[in-house]
């Protein structure tokens, strides 16, 4: 599902309010994101990750384990990107600061998605407030 279309190239920030509403349930956001290529964040409650994707092939740039994010919680995502640098955020605290420095992935769309970890058949993500700004 699309959220925006082709954002400028640069400094950019993305901040959306995320609840993680069934056991298991992860968020996902992709942003600088075209024709099957960019960049893959995936937060579950027990792993942050981004990565670069390029169609089927994934490139892991960073990985956290934050210890203040809960299912069934709102918390605050996001993403500040400055320069080639992308610095995300959940409540305020760092949990990855990675290189976003691939000059063919210098703008693209913004996506929100849903995907479960493990086992579990069932997600469900609530996305809310989403603010994305060009710098």
């Amino acid at each position: 599902m699309p959220v925006a279309d082709d954002t400028f190239a640069g400094d950019q920030s993305i901040t959306v309010d995320v609840n993680l509403t069934v056991p298991g349930s992860c968020a996902m956001v992709w942003f600088r994101y075209r024709s099957g290529r960019g960049y893959q964040l995936t937060v579950c409650p027990d792993q942050v990750e981004l990565e670069q994707t390029g169609g089927v092939i994934l490139m892991t740039l960073g990985l956290a384990q934050p210890t203040a994010l809960r299912s069934g919680t709102r918390h605050e995502l996001s993403i500040a990107i400055a320069s080639d640098r992308a610095l995300i955020a959940i409540d305020g605290i760092s949990v990855i600061q990675a290189a976003v420095a691939n000059p063919d992935l210098a703008s693209g769309r913004i996506l929100l998605g849903v995907t479960s970890s493990g086992s579990t058949r069932s997600a469900e993500v609530r996305f809310a407030d989403l603010d994305v700004r060009a710098n």
